[in-house]
């Protein structure tokens, strides 16, 4: 199944996924892509690996759609999601600027379920990620909480079978960071 995890900073939000893939308990690649992103948002989803893609593509299209009659903010890119996540039975995070600008994530469940920690951790090394993101100083800049994203996920994979220690990573600044 692999795992997903993201996390809210002072200057944005970063999202992390392995890419490693298993079928039946065996390690079959390390070609998973589970982070993807959606030009000003991001995404990162677990589940069957080809739910996962349809939950992407999907997300992908809809919010193209979305973006013809308004600004996607956070909480939009949330109730979009949530039904694609319900229908693919895929757990999912999102992330995007709110109205004022900063960088939120959604967690969105499977059962289309929306909430809004600052941390999210999803997948089959989720308990063993929660208690070091909520560690994390999310007053570091965003660049550190990339690379603190991989080292929770390379911790994760010496714990857990199904995270691989190959790691995909986004992220977005809030607006009042950017250059």
């Amino acid at each position: 199944m692999g795992t997903v995890v993201a996390i809210e900073t002072d200057s944005g939000a970063a999202i992390a996924g392995d890419t490693r893939v298993t079928r039946g308990g065996t390690v079959t690649g390390e070609s998973a892509t589970r982070v993807v992103d959606l030009e000003g948002a991001g995404a990162g989803a677990v589940g069957e690996e080809g739910a996962v893609d349809t939950f992407q593509r999907r997300l992908e299209v809809e919010l193209q759609d979305a973006r013809r009659d308004r600004e996607v903010t956070t909480d939009v890119l949330g109730r979009i999601a949530a039904p694609i996540a319900e229908e693919t039975e895929v757990e999912a995070v999102v992330a995007a600027h709110d109205d004022d600008g900063v960088a939120r994530i959604r967690q969105v469940g499977s059962d289309g379920s929306v909430l809004s920690d600052p941390v999210a951790a999803l997948g089959s090394g989720a308990q063993a990620a929660l208690g070091q993101l909520e560690a994390v100083d999310r007053g570091e800049a965003l660049d550190s909480s990339g690379q603190v994203l991989r080292e929770v996920l390379e911790n994760v994979a010496k714990r857990d079978s199904t995270t691989g220690d190959e790691v995909d990573c986004w992220s977005l600044s809030n607006e009042s960071t950017n250059g």
